[in-house]
Formats: structure tokens, sequence, C-alpha cells
């Protein structure tokens, strides 16, 4: 609960929601774009307050997509590769 607790108002911060995504250096930014949350908010928001139409927020799912398929791709490998290091080996 803790790392949730400390992360989640910086990625409030990266994300544009409460402090303009404009004034962020821009080392923070790109950063930020690694993180889901920030074209979910974007995209949210778009779509709840600023009246967008799916077309118009594409490229944020794409980047959400991309995101959706690097990260499983990552947690498949290592899930993979801790199953490969902790097998069993049968030394008789």
């Amino acid at each position: 609960m803790m790392p949730v607790l400390t992360s989640s108002l910086p990625l409030l911060f990266m994300a544009g929601f409460v402090w303009p995504s404009s004034m962020l250096p821009s080392p923070i930014y790109y950063l930020a774009q690694l993180i889901p949350s920030t074209p979910g908010i974007q995209g949210y928001l778009s779509l709840n307050q600023m009246g967008a139409d799916l077309y118009q927020i594409q490229t944020l799912i794409e980047q959400l997509w991309a995101q959706t398929f690097i990260y499983g791709f990552i947690s498949w490998y290592l899930l993979a590769y801790r199953k490969h290091i902790h097998r069993p080996t049968n030394i008789e």
C-alpha cells in the first residue's frame, strides 16, 4: 500500500492531470510517457471533459496497446526465466 500511496501523487503531476504537461522538464515528460497512467488520464480527460472522439485519441490508445504488449512480453520473459532458474533437477 505504501508504494502505491507514495507514487500516486507524482504520477498525477506527470500525467498532466494536476499540472500542465507542457510545463514539465523534457526528461520527466518522456519518462511519464512510459507509464500507462499518462496516456490513460490524457485520453480520459479528452473524452470526458473536452468532448473528443475516439479517432482523436487514437495515438493514446495505440500507446496504451503498445505498452500492454511490451510490458506483457517483459513479464512473460521474466516469469519464464524464473521458472527456468528454479527448475528442480533430478540428480541421483
